[in-house]
């Protein structure tokens, strides 16, 4: 999973096919269940929304200055990538 700032205001999600380190493996397969969820630093769930497809966008309005968990959840298994705004 990478998480690349296209543009100031939004922040892209992508989920790369394949084998990954993490054993998270063919996500093309996305079950009906996935969830993309934030976590602020605290661990407090700041966002959570189904996701449909290997690719979204994510908005930076209203996400306070800090660093965050973006995590993914599909099928029993999730998978965590660290995401910074800077103020």
């Amino acid at each position: 999973m990478t998480c690349l700032p296209p543009a100031a205001d939004e922040v892209a999600i992508d989920l790369v096919q394949g084998e990954d380190p993490s054993g998270f493996q063919n996500l093309a397969g996305l079950e009906s269940g996935a969830e993309l969820v934030l976590f602020d630093a605290a661990g407090r769930t700041v966002l959570a929304k189904p996701l449909k497809a290997l690719s979204t966008m994510l908005a930076r309005q209203g996400l306070p200055a800090g660093a965050h968990t973006v995590q993914v959840r599909t099928g029993g298994r999730a998978l965590s990538q660290k995401l910074v705004k800077l103020p």
